[in-house]
């Protein structure tokens, strides 16, 4: 079980680049606008390690703005589809 403690400011927004770096897609398939003014500074990183989207303060800010970082960190979602399977 994870806790609010656990867990920081930060939103998993649904856009990856695994398995095709450097061309970023929506969970849905749409191409995500790299161009968009919502980017952190320096992001998105061209990584092998980082192919998440996630929607973070910008450090010493009180604007958000996307981050392109490791997936297997522990954040909340903002929109999340609960899917179970049948067997």
């Amino acid at each position: 079980m994870i806790t609010n403690a656990e867990m920081s400011d930060a939103y998993w927004l649904g856009g990856s680049d695994k398995g095709h770096d450097g061309y970023w897609v929506w969970i849905d398939g749409r191409g995500v606008d790299l161009r968009s003014p919502y980017w952190n500074y320096y992001h998105p990183l061209v990584s092998t390690e980082y192919y998440c989207t996630l929607l973070d303060r910008e450090a010493g800010k009180e604007r958000y703005a996307i981050f392109s970082v490791d997936c297997n960190t522990t954040n909340r979602a903002i929109c999340q589809l609960d899917i179970h399977a049948t067997v």
